[in-house]
């Protein structure tokens, strides 16, 4: 066991000594072992933070019990200027979040190499098989006191396209058909006006899932993609992919069994389900059938409407035997929900209970998912929220037997102008028109709500001019679309004026 008598730093211009030194624990007059755990554990505190890119402590001295220590050191010196070119604003960002390269960041070797890795990886998933990226390193000669720039230079090339798509082991389905499943990944000759040949690696991954997908609805349900190769021709910057396919015997239906159901009949559930036994497999048309039909004709959603919001349906293969399968579809069926609360968020113009009472949805009914449907569908309606952005956000809980609904919404512009002319009779006859679609009477004496005109209580008030040569009209009119804001029966309120010189 050794006194540290003095420990020097060497090779630090960024950081002072002292602060080096007190980092690794090495301090003048702690005890220290030689060679021992110590030593390693300074060295591991300094590399930790990222500031070097080598550390090394020496023994310079022994005297009797007392050691001196040099500490040698290779500082990363920081980006004070980095630049870009041919990197998209996009990828710029996605650096500085994923890498967190921003100036001021120390550069190493690692940063640098990471940097390439990352934007060269991103432009071949897109295509860019020949992406190069190059990272320059000088001397920031704008900065007095020392940094680097860091120049990254992007040459992503040519998109390389698919010269061909071709197919091994396939025999129930041609290559014409295999390719035709693949919905993005198409190859030069079978190109049309609204695709490109090009490999997206995640669009490909996607379609050798659609290859399968697609043996799966004829009753292969055992067909898989056993291998594929893709062969670069740097020559003319094209690509022949190869697939290899295991297709597997074609499946049926042996038996049908439904379990656990005690709310509907199991007539009833065969006759949505439209699967006898006997049919060809499918497993696209057995998912749609238990819940996953857009048009909501499956057994999920017959449940779900009668307040079974809890129900689960579980389709399950309890045998599956050279060609033929046992299916068995489980049921449980839980009690009946019940709505809680009804929220709706994001309508920052519109009032809340303009929302509220077009909802079919309300605390205390039974859950049904054709109400929340119908209550998107009647938000869309209105015309004052953009209708791809109308969410609903079901929140249940088993244990109340309850659930909370969250309908969200974005506003957009629903006013219109109207703007026309016209030759006719020898002359020109010209209309202006401005609708108010989303207008609010009960704002009319509010100033702050006047962003030009008050917005918010769901009427419509219109103003329209139409003149010609001797003729002038005047159209002003108001309707409320439910009386009394209780009943929805609307009522329309017209004035006119219109003078014509003889």
């Amino acid at each position: 066991m050794y006194t540290i008598a003095g420990v020097t730093v060497r090779g630090n211009s960024l950081y002072s000594s002292q602060i080096i030194v007190h980092e690794t624990g090495l301090v003048e007059g702690s005890q220290v072992r030689i060679p021992g755990e110590q030593i390693s554990s300074a060295i591991r505190r300094l590399w930790k933070h990222g500031l070097f890119d080598n550390v090394e402590i020496y023994v310079d001295r022994v005297e009797g019990d007392k050691v001196y220590l040099d500490i040698e050191v290779q500082e990363r010196t920081p980006i004070t200027r980095l630049q870009y070119v041919g990197v998209s604003r996009t990828m710029q960002e996605d650096l500085a979040k994923d890498l967190t390269l921003n100036a001021n960041q120390k550069v190493s070797e690692d940063l640098i190499q990471s940097v390439k890795n990352y934007i060269e990886k991103r432009y071949v998933k897109r295509g860019f098989l020949s992406a190069k990226v190059t990272v320059e390193v000088t001397p920031d000669t704008l900065r007095e006191n020392g940094g680097v720039h860091m120049k990254v230079i992007l040459d992503k090339g040519e998109r390389v396209r698919i010269n061909s798509i071709n197919f091994q082991g396939n025999q129930v389905l041609t290559a014409d058909q295999l390719r035709k499943a693949m919905k993005d990944t198409k190859q030069i000759k079978h190109l049309n006006i609204f695709k490109q040949s090009k490999l997206v690696e995640d669009k490909y991954e996607d379609d050798l899932k659609n290859i399968v997908e697609k043996y799966k609805t004829l009753g292969y349900r055992d067909a898989r993609v056993v291998g594929d190769t893709i062969t670069w021709n740097k020559g003319d910057n094209t690509l022949d992919i190869n697939i290899a396919i295991d297709e597997g015997n074609k499946y049926h239906y042996r038996s049908i069994k439904f379990l656990g159901n005690s709310k509907f009949s199991t007539e009833q559930l065969k006759t949505i389900l439209g699967i006898k036994e006997g049919d060809v497999y499918n497993g696209e048309l057995l998912a749609k059938r238990i819940s996953g039909s857009k048009d909501g004709r499956d057994i999920q959603s017959l449940y779900m409407d009668n307040g079974y919001l809890f129900a689960q349906i579980m389709p399950v293969e309890v045998s599956a035997d050279r060609d033929s399968i046992d299916l068995e579809i489980r049921i449980i069926e839980y009690d009946k929900a019940y709505i809680n609360r009804v929220t709706v968020k994001g309508n920052t113009r519109t009032f809340d209970e303009i929302i509220y009472r077009e909802l079919t949805t309300k605390p205390g009914d039974l859950f049904s998912k054709t109400a929340i449907m119908q209550s998107q569908q009647r938000i869309g309606a209105l015309g004052f929220f953009d209708g791809e952005n109308i969410g609903i956000d079901p929140k249940p809980n088993l244990s109340t037997g309850t659930v909370d609904i969250d309908y969200t919404v974005v506003e957009k512009n629903s006013s219109q102008i109207e703007l026309q002319g016209g030759w006719g009779g020898g002359m020109f006859i010209g209309t202006v028109g401005l609708s108010f679609n989303n207008f609010s009477t009960r704002n009319l004496f509010n100033k702050k709500a006047w962003k030009p005109l008050p917005m918010g209580q769901g009427q419509t008030f219109s103003l329209r001019f139409q003149a010609a040569q001797g003729y002038t009209s005047y159209q002003m009119s108001f309707m409320e679309p439910w009386i009394g804001g209780r009943r929805p029966l609307s009522i329309t309120t017209s004035f006119y004026y219109t003078k014509q010189e003889a």
